[in-house]
Parts: structure tokens; sequence; C-alpha cells
């Protein structure tokens, strides 16, 4: 089965609601802050190629501002919801940490994990404001700015900032934080150097640093999130503020300080769920990317910063989830041991190289049921009124026994299951039939499974299994 992140199924997508919203299953959420550059400047395949295509393979807001110049404060938006300090060298060892409500905090309360991962920072749980080769600098690292990180002791903090070289280590073992804040440094950020050469610069790390093997991770495939973003566009961008477009008052701060922008910048969204080539006339400020990343972490109704107001990025998700094959047996669980295997023996599998082979002795009923990353059996969140499509290949090989696609649907307690059959329930051929379904979630349901089987086989019996999707509507 065909896996690439870019996920384009023989089953015709539905268009998402307006309504949709941001999953709330996503790991590891990584967002990784760009310098002072206007989307105009940036969105150019000439200058920034890699971005630029992977902005237009998935989603991209076309009307993002940045809440207003300095930088700091943009940060503040991303960290506390709003502006703690414009002052770019505000020092918080000198002249306090700020206590207001704050993403550590909601990451925390979640028991989710997170890292800064701070590129040419001096050592692991510095509090300098810049580093020894002025590459760093602290106001790019905004989450150094909470008392959560004031409160630390040295140890602390050394686990949980640390030096971007950590980055790589942490994705080749599988052992990324649910939350990254990466910050390149000035020279990687396009803060620093003649245009365009800085952003081609900045283009190029991220391709190897980020793109590259972030995009590889199967965790990621399955269930991560990507924002490339800004903090603000060139100072001279919308100044004065008087030529500033009018933003929205989204928050209870911005009511009163929040007349102008930071000008028009460039956001851009990847993951597994984004829809192919969206995009959004929705304005949106560094406040929408908080409340999403905090979204996507699980925090669904309670945000700093008042924040409930505000838009996220729930446009851009289809909520189509593909456990996949080729990202081998990571992805699913057998409730018989070897009675489910994934195979690549060459010639078998109908697209790609990997495929599920379920094999049942005479009254056997294997399952193979899709996981996450590490192996856990996944229970997708539904509401009553979502519309559930699931689809997928199967070619019989010997045997009896019903061979098809299950939802199960359970209550809020993950009991008192109900089942959707795929139709056909019974794929008797040896070439590949497609069988699928498609329903609404009644009432009462809160939860689904999704699982392939062979029921009640008489023989020793055996099927393949390709190219399943699931989509939730």
């Amino acid at each position: 089965m065909k896996t690439a992140l870019i996920l384009i199924f023989s089953l015709c997508l539905a268009v998402a609601s307006a309504a949709q919203k941001v999953p709330s299953t996503r790991y590891p959420v990584v967002i990784v802050m760009l310098e002072n550059h206007s989307y105009s400047s940036m969105y150019v395949p000439s200058v920034m190629p890699h971005l630029v295509a992977l902005g237009r393979a998935y989603g991209v807001p076309l009307n993002f501002d940045a809440n207003g110049h300095e930088s700091i404060g943009n940060y503040m938006f991303l960290t506390f919801g709003r502006v703690e300090t414009m002052i770019d060298n505000y020092d918080p060892n000198t002249k306090g940490y700020f206590s207001d409500d704050n993403i550590i905090r909601h990451i925390l309360t979640l028991g989710k994990t997170y890292k800064m991962y701070e590129e040419s920072i001096d050592h692991a749980g510095s509090d300098e404001m810049s580093s020894a080769n002025g590459l760093y600098l602290r106001r790019h690292n905004p989450l150094s700015y909470t008392s959560e990180f004031g409160n630390m002791t040295s140890a602390q903090r050394a686990a949980v900032e640390v030096p971007f070289t950590q980055f790589a280590k942490d994705l080749a073992a599988h052992q990324l934080p649910d939350f990254a804040f990466v910050t390149p440094n000035v020279t990687h950020d396009a803060h620093n150097g003649i245009d365009p050469t800085r952003l081609q610069i900045a283009d190029s790390w991220l391709q190897s640093n980020v793109f590259t093997p972030l995009l590889a991770d199967p965790n990621f495939q399955q269930t991560g999130m990507l924002i490339i973003s800004v903090d603000e566009s060139f100072t001279n961008d919308c100044l004065p503020d008087t030529k500033c477009p009018p933003l929205p008052e989204f928050t209870p701060y911005c009511t009163s300080h929040c007349a102008g922008g930071g000008g028009h910048i460039l956001t851009v969204l990847i993951g597994p769920n984004v829809k192919p080539g969206s995009t959004s006339p929705t304005r949106f400020m560094h406040e929408s990317t908080l409340k999403s990343m905090l979204t996507a972490l699980g925090d669904t109704s309670r945000f700093p910063g008042g924040l409930s107001a505000v838009p996220d990025f729930g446009t851009f998700y289809q909520l189509l989830v593909n456990p996949g094959f080729e990202l081998s047996s990571i992805n699913w669980y057998c409730n018989l041991g070897n009675a489910c295997v994934i195979g690549n023996q060459a010639g078998r599998a109908r697209t790609g190289r990997y495929y599920a082979e379920l094999k049942a002795g005479a009254g056997a009923h294997p399952t193979y049921s899709a996981t996450d990353g590490n192996g856990k059996v996944i229970y997708y969140p539904v509401t009553p009124g979502q519309t559930v499509t699931f689809s997928g290949w199967a070619s019989r090989v010997s045997g009896n026994g019903r061979a098809r696609l299950v939802i199960e649907l359970t209550d809020a307690s993950k009991t008192n299951p109900e089942y959707v059959l795929s139709n056909p329930s019974n794929v008797t051929s040896a070439a590949w039939t497609e069988t699928s379904s498609s329903f609404v979630v009644p009432a009462g349901k809160a939860f689904l499974r999704f699982y392939m089987e062979i029921y009640e086989p008489t023989t020793s019996s055996e099927v393949l299994f390709d190219d399943l999707s699931l989509e939730i509507q």
C-alpha cells in the first residue's frame, strides 16, 4: 500500500464541512518559526522551492497577519495568547518571568511532553539572552519566558530546552515529545543576510533538517502536525499603523490592543490530515496557531488568553486517517498472534510493497486492528451526525469465512458495541476486490475502532488486504 504523506485514495474524498475541527489526537506537534519576511517575498518557487511545494501540497492560510511589530510580541501571542512585553531585550532573569496562563501550563495539565529545540544555544537549559556567537536569540524562544521555566532547576531546564542537534537524535529514536518548538538560528531563520539568499538558505535548512527526516517518520505520517510560520513581516510592511488592516478583536487583550498588524505573513500547515492543496480566506493571527496547537494536543475547551472566539485551522483538516501497511506492523495489532502479518513478498501487494495477510484455521476469528505508532489500538473519537467512510481491497487466497472490513462503534466508556460491515461483506475472489461502506454515526456513540477480519471459517483460510482508508467527516 502506498502511504505517501499526501494521501490520495481511490475513494472520492468528501469536502469537509465548515464546522470541521483540528483533530485532537496529533503527535508530534512541531512548529518552526522563521523571521521578518512577507508572504509575497517567501511564497515564491524560485526562492523557497521546498516550502512552496509543501504549501501547495498541503495547506496555506491566505490571510494570515502578524499581530504587530516588534518581534517578541508575536512570540508572546504564540505562548500566552497576549502580549507580555514588546521589549526585544526584556530579560526575565532581572525583570521577572511571566506567570499568566500559557501553552506549557496546558501541555502539563494534559499530561503531554514538550521540548524547545534551540539551534546554536550555548548549552541545554541556558537562560542566556544570546549565545556567545550571537546566532541564538532568546526572544525567538518564547517558552523560556514562562514562570514554569523560571521556576525550574537547572537540570529540569536542561531536560526541556536542548540544542537543535537533539532534534535529529530524538526523531531517529522515535522519541520526539508531543510538542516541539523549533528555533533555527538567525542565519537559518532568514533573519540575517541579503534577500533572496537568506530565504534560500532557510529553505535548504528546513528541507535537510526538518522536512526530509520528519515527514519520513512513521509516527508523524499517522498523526503529526507541522507548522512553519513567521513572526512578522518586513518592518515597513503596513507601517505606520494607520496603513495596517484592522485586525479582528479575537481576544479580550486584542479588544484594546490590536489596532493594526505586523504585516501579511506565510504560514504552512503540513500533516497527514491536512486536505491536499487547501487554502482559506479566513483572517488568522498567531493566537490562531496557539489555539490550533493546543486543540491538536487534546485541549478542546479551555485556552490561555481568552482564545475561545479565535478561529483555528479546522477548515484545513479532513480527519482522514490512513493506517498504512507501508509503515509495517507498528500500526496494526493482531488478536491471534501470528495469524496476521504484514507481508512484503514480491507480486502480492495490490499497490506498493506491503500488504496485510490474515490466516485462519477452522473456527478461528483473526482480526487486525489499526493502532497508533506505539502499537496501541486506536479508538477514534466521533460525534453523532458525523459521516464515516471506510474502504479497502481484499484478495482471497484460500478457504472460506467472511473476509471484510469492520467498524466497531462504542459509547463513551468503549462499551455496548455496534458493528458496521463493508460491502461486499465477504470477498471470495482471488482478484483484488474493493469493499467499502459509509454511514452516519448514531446517537450514543463516541468512539470507533477499525479492523479487518476473517469471520467463521470452516476450513483453513488465507486473505490479503491492501489500500485501506478511513475518513471521518
